[in-house]
């Protein structure tokens, strides 16, 4: 299919799925009057949601899975760390909601599994539907075959599930989006991809969703080394990632073992070179445990910066500066921090607290 043919195709879905949500709104208004017919509608759209997201959620915990985010715009609670916080629209994908979850242990990280899983919320949404129809046609039959107000706010409740169920199995209407079908549709063409490849997926996200380094499973870590060639690994992207984890994962640990993450840290270096993250690192760690300020003066990184690795290139400088001394300028570059940690993502960084904890104890 030709670029220009998804575009038409994203087009009509669109269409479509705003031609059925904005009919959902009419009989709200005959039954409620527009005032209070519109607010009711959006919290419709708000309730078919979270049901939607809750049959992914329940599939999930029936394949064993372990469910890290459950989003209903504006809202999204982040379940390891237990916080409720507003996610924006530009999180992600333009979508109302989405979950995110990920196999608890190796037995259950079948692809059998993960269907279902996705599968759980399109169904949940057509079995709603089904349920508000049945609603509106009993209540209606109940009082005489007029349409009463329940019977109606049953009717466009039930359309705005049925686009939850329709729309989630097409592709989707967002460009650079993945609906439940797209994925199903994946996974079902997959002929079968290997563990390895899937846990390095797994691990990304839970990465981008503030799972802390220390937390991530072991087995899924072994896992994705699988994915490591052979030899000399120093021009493969996926053991320089698989190494970087490892150090962050020393330096996130509770044991605070220097020595060794020190040796991670000189390995890395002389096997894949210097670079932002690294020398950030190695700041970091040479200003906060060995408490070697001139080390650590001499390693922060010098070359371009790029705004995904400024919330630890600022947490380098502002141990530096703390160990040098210089109040000012550590608690500017922690300010400087953490408004990039919340600009990155609307959930919470332990990791980053704890460093930000760190540093302020330096400076006391």
């Amino acid at each position: 299919m030709t670029a220009a043919a998804r575009r038409v195709g994203r087009s009509y879905i669109q269409a479509g799925s705003l031609i059925l949500l904005l009919y959902a709104l009419l009989p709200y208004c005959i039954a409620l009057g527009p005032l209070a017919g519109v607010p009711i509608w959006y919290a419709g759209n708000w309730l078919a949601t979270i049901f939607h997201e809750a049959g992914h959620a329940l599939a999930a915990r029936a394949c064993s899975w372990r469910t890290i985010v459950f989003v209903a715009r504006p809202f999204g609670l982040h379940l390891p760390h237990r916080d409720i916080v507003i996610v924006r629209r530009t999180m992600v994908t333009a979508s109302r909601g989405w979950l995110v979850s990920v196999p608890g242990r190796p037995s259950v990280a079948t692809r059998g599994r993960e269907a279902l899983y996705i599968a759980g919320g399109p169904v949940a949404s057509l079995l709603l539907a089904a349920v508000a129809t049945w609603v509106s046609i009993h209540w209606r039959d109940q009082h005489g075959g007029g349409e009463s107000t329940v019977s109606l706010i049953a009717v466009a409740f039930a359309l705005q599930s049925l686009r939850g169920g329709i729309f989630t199995l097409l592709p989707s209407g967002v460009e650079g989006g993945s609906s439940d079908g797209q994925k199903l549709w994946r996974l079902r063409r997959d002929d079968g991809t290997a563990l390895g490849d899937r846990a390095l997926r797994w691990i990304s996200v839970m990465l981008y969703f503030r799972i802390r380094l220390r937390d991530l499973p072991p087995w899924m870590l072994d896992a994705a080394r699988s994915c490591v060639p052979p030899g000399d690994d120093a021009m493969d992207e996926t053991a320089r990632a698989l190494a970087s984890i490892e150090i962050g994962i020393e330096l996130d640990a509770a044991s605070d073992d220097v020595a060794q993450a020190r040796r991670m840290i000189d390995a890395y270096r002389a096997r894949y070179g210097a670079s932002e993250w690294l020398n950030s690192v190695d700041a970091f760690c040479a200003a906060t445990w060995e408490a070697d300020a001139k080390r650590a003066r001499a390693t922060l990184w010098c070359g371009p910066h790029t705004e995904a690795l400024r919330a630890m290139v600022m947490a380098a400088e502002a141990a530096v500066a703390a160990r040098e001394g210089d109040a000012e300028t550590a608690r500017s570059r922690l300010s400087a921090m953490r408004q990039a940690v919340k600009a990155d993502s609307p959930f919470h960084n332990a990791t980053f607290r704890d460093i930000g904890q760190r540093i302020e104890a330096m400076l006391t």
